[in-house]
């Protein structure tokens, strides 16, 4: 069994139940230091989305029958057969694929040992975690420690800084799509979604491919164009209907100026919630587009109260 099945396995087992202006500066992993956390008791929002393509699966067939054994969380063992002549998909290395879950220290469960565990899903945002603030939110990932099979280790994944009045964070994870192993050592890009950097009404738009994203959206009196380079986000504020809606059209823009449209739909905005469109590279020969997009929301969180100030009033 290859380590890809090894890591998905453990993950599942050790998986603990309870992410214009906006983006800051990008953070590359650079070790495992431990994580050094503020002695208050402010909190801090995280979701994490991940964006990137499905690798291009490769098959082939058995030749002979193969067993395959399961150990269940219960310590039961579960034996598979698979037939001669079945297509098994031909697995490459770890980063090749999405790492399935990441581990979050937090400053009341040091002690303890206890962490904040989050699933990851490709192209999908998770749910918010609350966390204790800390000026630099590191992400660990659970690895093997070279040499020995029975020793795991946590390491550094992704970090980002977060600003002393931040309340909550969305971290991009990002596909190095010119790599084989692309999610070994990620782009990650961090948005500030405090809700005054990120108010009620707002549509957050990040463009994470290689080429120019050209929006179409109804701002002022009519539709509007707005064009936003490789690795650049905005924040708009478009109109919207008597049902809150508003519509948002999407073109590839290529060094030549050529355009090619790759989404078109309406969202649904308020005073209450925010949208978000992250626009991902699929570099796949056989891909009908090249790139996608993530659609989601969140509602508007409440504004952190300064217990300092409300106890002077």
């Amino acid at each position: 069994m290859n380590h890809y099945y090894k890591s998905i396995m453990l993950s599942c087992l050790l998986f603990i139940p309870p992410i214009s202006g906006l983006a800051q500066d990008e953070q590359q992993p650079n070790g495992g230091e431990s994580p050094q956390f503020e002695a208050h008791e402010k909190k801090l929002g995280l979701r994490m989305v991940a964006l990137g393509h499905r690798r291009l699966a490769k098959f082939e067939q058995t030749k002979e029958p193969k067993v395959i054994k399961l150990r269940t969380p219960e310590g039961e063992v579960i034996t598979e057969t698979i037939p001669a002549g079945s297509p098994v998909e031909v697995m490459g290395k770890d980063f090749e694929y999405l790492p399935p879950l990441v581990y979050i220290p937090e400053r009341k469960a040091v002690d303890t040992g206890k962490m904040v565990t989050s699933p990851l899903i490709l192209n999908a945002c998770t749910q918010e975690q609350e966390l204790s603030y800390r000026a630099r939110l590191d992400i660990l990932l659970r690895r093997q420690v070279a040499g020995e099979d029975a020793k795991m280790e946590l390491k550094r994944y992704a970090s980002a800084t977060v600003s002393e009045n931040q309340s909550n964070i969305l971290l991009a994870l990002i596909n190095r799509t010119n790599q084989k192993e692309g999610w070994k050592d990620p782009v990650i890009k961090s948005f500030d979604t405090s809700p005054q950097k990120l108010p009620g009404g707002s549509l957050l738009v990040f463009n994470a491919t290689p080429y120019g994203l050209e929006v179409e959206l109804p701002v002022g009196s009519g539709f509007k164009k707005y064009t936003l380079k490789p690795m650049e986000s905005r924040r708009f504020s478009p109109n919207v209907n008597q049902k809150n809606r508003t519509k948002a059209v999407a073109h590839l823009v290529a060094k030549n100026g050529s355009k090619r449209q790759f989404y078109n739909s309406t969202l649904r905005l308020s005073s209450d919630t925010r949208a978000y469109l992250f626009a991902y590279h699929d570099p796949r020969r056989h891909a009908s587009n090249p790139a996608g997009m993530v659609q989601f929301y969140d509602e508007v969180p409440p504004v952190p109260v300064d217990k300092n100030q409300a106890s002077a009033n």
